[in-house]
């Protein structure tokens, strides 16, 4: 048994965590023949520990946030929309709601579409930034954070757009990857820093991934929640007073409020587990 296979035995992980350092590992193995050595993959498998901890955590607050009730600020706001004439983008264009985005973020709309053109916008940038500093170690530099932002964002539509990849296309997903997160990467260092910065790579690299589906998920089960107890009118309503920033991210992925208001009705995986129950029969 070598090295290697005992480090996996000691620090099991699903198939969805492994998937995601799949792309690293296959860079690593191109970049340096022998790969990463023991130290790197004992720093590696800590990290993993560690990050589950914090993913589990991180769930939590996501979820907190993505179902709290509305104060009455926001049933005053709620109460004012329902009167709005139109459809979804044009009740979030009116008055009422772009007065309340201008006191979330401090600057005026001229409309909704105006809002969610400009995602992610500096605000939603920055907490992201301060998350993963929060989490991520001292020697992690800004631009390797904001590296790791950038990436966030790419999986975010991504995990919207294709919510069943990690089930149905791995290799597509490990392809993002390798262009997105690995690429760039190789154009800001030298041979000699990235084998010296290897093991911090490739934490840096499960992070994003695994924090983007996660947020996919929850933001969806509380808004599809919304929808189910409330209606679709009010619950997509009650989605984009509840988080605005998170609900025009979103809603940029898309190309017209009806495509949004149908991700958002239907479970995200209803294909793939029709399919793994028809397997089981």
């Amino acid at each position: 048994m070598n090295r290697s296979h005992r480090i996996t035995e000691k620090h099991p992980r699903g198939p969805k965590s492994i998937i995601v350092l799949l792309p690293l590992y296959v860079f690593c193995f191109v970049l340096f023949p022998c790969g990463p050595g023991f130290t790197a993959q004992e720093e590696i498998a800590k990290f993993m520990d560690a990050f589950s901890d914090y993913k589990q955590k991180h769930k939590e607050a996501v979820t907190k946030r993505a179902s709290a009730s509305l104060n009455e600020d926001g049933h005053n706001l709620l109460r004012a929309l329902r009167d709005a004439k139109g459809g979804l983008d044009a009740v979030l264009s009116s008055q009422p709601y772009l007065n309340y985005l201008k006191t979330q973020g401090g600057k005026a709309y001229e409309d909704f579409p105006t809002y969610f053109d400009e995602m992610p916008i500096p605000s939603l940038k920055s907490k992201r930034k301060l998350e993963f500093a929060e989490f991520f170690p001292p020697q992690v530099t800004p631009q390797e954070i904001q590296h790791c932002v950038v990436f966030y964002f790419k999986l975010r539509k991504l995990f919207t757009k294709e919510p069943d990849i990690l089930d149905k296309n791995i290799n597509k997903l490990m392809a993002f990857q390798l262009e997105h997160f690995n690429a760039p990467l190789m154009k800001q260092y030298s041979k000699e820093e990235m084998r010296s910065k290897l093991s911090l790579i490739m934490q840096l690299s499960m992070v994003p991934p695994v924090l983007a589906h996660q947020e996919t998920q929850v933001y969806h089960a509380a808004w599809r929640k919304h929808l189910e107890t409330h209606g679709k009118h009010e619950g997509l309503l009650r989605c984009a007073i509840t988080c605005p920033e998170e609900f025009a991210l979103t809603r940029s992925f898309f190309e017209n409020a009806e495509a949004l208001e149908k991700w958002i009705a239907e479970p995200l995986k209803e294909k793939s587990d029709r399919k793994e129950k028809q397997n089981t029969k």
